[in-house]
């Protein structure tokens, strides 16, 4: 599981630096790609999270939009009652039919799922970064990918935003991640 974090060094998909660029680490950039291409090339299942979504696009040759220019929805901002306090955009995401994460999330297979779902980021993977070979399977209304699969694997599934976070009670997609964890690999 590749979790939230600071911003993904633009030098890894070979950008330059856009001035807004936040806090770059590229020790955990190097570290996390190293797992990540250790898991996909044995066939252990991946979820990412917000810069773990970021990373897996940028892992399979994507890259990403350095800085939303409009706040809302996606961005997280301070709390007008307490500057102290974080909060998280709030926005819907439209959830591909017949994908990992909306059988993990319950739909049926034909259905479009839509839901609502906290942001609180500024970088983005966007439909014309995605790395060739990655299924987009959650879009939101403005263009940005929420959601990614690598069909090659049997599991590999990055979202943008923040499934831990209670109210969203998205449970199912850590039940359905641990369970793919503890299928027997083939192959």
């Amino acid at each position: 599981m590749l979790t939230g974090g600071v911003d993904v060094d633009p030098a890894r998909y070979g950008d330059a630096p856009h001035p807004r660029l936040g806090d770059i680490n590229p020790t955990r950039d190097a570290f996390e790609l190293a797992l990540l291409q250790a898991a996909l090339a044995t066939g252990v299942p991946v979820l990412g999270v917000c810069r773990g979504h970021q990373l897996f696009n940028v892992a399979h040759g994507g890259a990403l939009l350095q800085h939303i220019e409009e706040r809302e929805p996606h961005r997280s901002r301070h709390d007008p009652s307490d500057r102290d306090v974080i909060a998280s955009g709030w926005h819907d995401v439209a959830i591909a039919t017949n994908s990992t994460l909306a059988r993990a999330l319950g739909a049926e297979s034909t259905e479009t799922l839509h839901v609502r779902v906290n942001s609180r980021h500024h970088q983005a993977v966007t439909t014309d970064r995605v790395a060739p070979g990655l299924r987009v399977t959650a879009t939101t209304e403005d263009g940005i990918v929420e959601a990614l699969e690598d069909p090659a694997q049997r599991w590999a599934v990055s979202v943008q935003w923040h499934p831990e976070r209670p109210e969203l009670a998205q449970r199912a997609l850590f039940e359905a991640f641990v369970a793919a964890c503890r299928e027997p690999r083939t192959g």
